[in-house]
Formats: structure tokens, C-alpha cells, sequence
């Protein structure tokens, strides 16, 4: 991640983990939502020829990766930004 959040995530861990507490940042691309109803057809096609994976995200796709960083699987994850874009370049 860039910016703020992106330093935001690698930094806070520092002052947090020792508590137990995790931070992860989920990156987003485009996700089908009610958002995007109203997209021409021109601009589908203009973002997703940015995505590596040629479509948008379904919403149970960002949902799946918050329910993993929420998991026991996740435990030794922190300071960590999960790309869940489908490659967005």
C-alpha cells in the first residue's frame, strides 16, 4: 500500500502487536457493487482492461479475505497489506 494507510499499516503494529493486536490492510479494486450500476459500458471495458484477471470483483472476494485475516490462519500475519484487486495494474 501507498501513502498514509500504507505507512499507517506497516507502523502501527509496533506500537499495538505486543497487545495481541494485528493490523492488515485489504487493498481494493474494482468489486461488483450497486456503486457500479450505473458505469457505461465503455468504462467497463477502459477498467477492465487494467485487471490483470479481466473482470471486476465479486463482493464475496474482499469478504473472503477479511474472514481469513480474521482466522486463526492468519495469526502470524501483521503489518501486511492483501492485494485483493485481480492484479489491477
Amino acid at each position: 500500500a501507498e501513502g498514509v494507510l500504507g505507512s499507517f499499516t506497516i507502523g502501527l503494529p509496533n506500537e499495538v502487536a505486543p497487545r495481541g493486536i494485528p493490523v492488515t490492510c485489504i487493498r481494493l479494486g474494482a468489486t461488483e457493487t450497486d456503486a457500479h450500476l450505473n458505469d457505461t459500458q465503455e468504462w467497463r471495458e477502459t477498467m477492465t482492461r487494467t485487471i490483470v484477471l479481466g473482470r471486476y470483483g465479486r463482493p464475496e472476494e474482499p469478504a473472503a479475505a477479511a474472514l481469513f485475516l480474521l482466522s486463526d490462519a492468519a495469526s502470524y500475519i501483521t503489518g501486511a497489506t492483501l492485494n485483493v484487486s485481480g492484479g489491477r495494474r
